[in-house]
């Protein structure tokens, strides 16, 4: 039960984004800690978890929420003006 009020906790007050890092970090660091520490074999499962929590955090910061899917997201908004209205 503690580790879900700290969750809610971490993001209700530094938001979604930093408690996916923090995910990251957190796989990660423990595979480190296994492997250096334990002097253990990683296993399949946490290197598959690392590479995807790894991968889908990089493909999050390159197309971030809410950005128009017909451009990339560092491509500047294509100008229109808007025709005047005909009455």
């Amino acid at each position: 039960a503690a580790g879900g009020v700290i969750v809610g906790q971490v993001t209700a007050l530094a938001g979604g984004d930093w408690k996916g890092y923090s995910l990251v970090a957190g796989v990660v660091g423990s595979a480190v800690y296994t492997h250096a520490m334990r002097s253990e074999s990683v296993s399949l499962d946490t290197q598959i978890a690392a590479t995807l929590v790894v991968v889908s955090m990089v493909l999050y910061i390159s197309f971030p929420p809410g950005t128009s899917r017909d451009r990339l997201p560092h491509e500047p908004a294509p100008f229109a003006p808007v025709p005047p209205l005909r009455q």
